[in-house]
């Protein structure tokens, strides 16, 4: 395991697939979230050939309580399939019997008009205001906010020094500047251990990221945010398409900046992306806003 992504990546094209660099770096993500959970729930498995259908039910349950999309848990299903098919040909293949999800409506999560950004951080209170205000004012995913360090904000230059999980095995680290409103606010408050929000990172690490993500999209609704598709969820034979989340912060980053006058280039680094295309799909003209 702790070989197999530089043996895949050695291989010749003839033998796996040749994606492009943003691809490639989108399935070393995949891989290394798969190995980190080897690492805390199986860590006596040590080879490819040991890891069995237990193991890969329980990575794709693990990825459903943080609370990803169906679309989002395929590409993990599919890459990992290929992965195995192609690292340990002959043997039993532990995500062969997983199936995609044949009904997901591909949606891209809508950014917040700023109204909503306003409603929503007013609305709240102690570390959920906190955490509203990070993900508008830096555009981090969830998880990176949740688990945000003291250690990694430089109140000083107004700046946060973070290497996103999503690509953490790359180790490049993004720096992204803070708005005086955000600078002000964590200036205020106490510190209590190395995160910023401590309640909420203990809960992140006890494995409730579905809580965290309900109590979120209840605070959305309370603001009179429509957060699903009508038609769809609760109530309907439908599955729920979720239009805004908290992902949603992260789309109203790059649209807010992109108003402002940010390159796309720099845009690019703030968030990590590997690619100009990537950063595109979440450019969303704010002109109604």
């Amino acid at each position: 395991l702790a070989t197999a992504w530089t043996r895949f990546v050695e291989l010749d094209k003839e033998s796996r697939p040749d994606p492009g660099p943003a691809t490639l770096a989108q399935y070393e993500g995949h891989w290394g979230a798969f190995i980190d959970w080897m690492a805390k729930n199986a860590p006596s498995i040590k080879t490819l050939v040991a890891v069995r259908d237990e193991h890969a039910k329980g990575f794709i349950s693990n990825l459903n309580a943080q609370g990803l999309s169906a679309g989002r848990v395929n590409k993990y299903k599919r890459f990992l399939k290929m992965f195995f098919r192609i690292m340990v040909p002959g043997s039993e293949n532990p995500f062969a019997g997983i199936q995609t999800n044949k009904l997901v409506v591909q949606t891209a999560k809508q950014p917040f008009t700023v109204e909503e950004l306003r409603q929503i951080v007013a609305r709240a209170d102690g570390e959920m205001k906190t955490l509203f205000l990070l993900g508008a004012g830096t555009g981090l995913r969830l998880g990176d906010c949740l688990t945000l360090q003291w250690g990694e904000v430089d109140l000083a230059r107004r700046l946060v020094f973070r290497v996103p999980h999503k690509t953490a095995r790359k180790g490049e680290t993004v720096k992204i500047g803070l708005p005086p409103t955000l600078a002000a606010h964590l200036a205020s408050l106490p510190r209590r251990g190395p995160y910023v929000l401590p309640g909420l990172a203990a809960e992140y690490a006890a494995g409730k990221a579905p809580k965290i993500t309900r109590r979120i999209q209840d605070h959305f609704e309370q603001c009179g945010i429509q957060t699903v598709k009508p038609g769809t969820g609760e109530g309907t034979k439908k599955r729920a398409v979720v239009l805004k989340g908290f992902h949603s912060f992260r789309h109203s980053y790059v649209s807010l900046n992109a108003d402002a006058g940010t390159p796309q280039a720099t845009m690019q680094k703030l968030v990590g992306h590997g690619s100009p295309m990537m950063t595109l799909h979440y450019l969303t003209p704010t002109d109604s806003m």
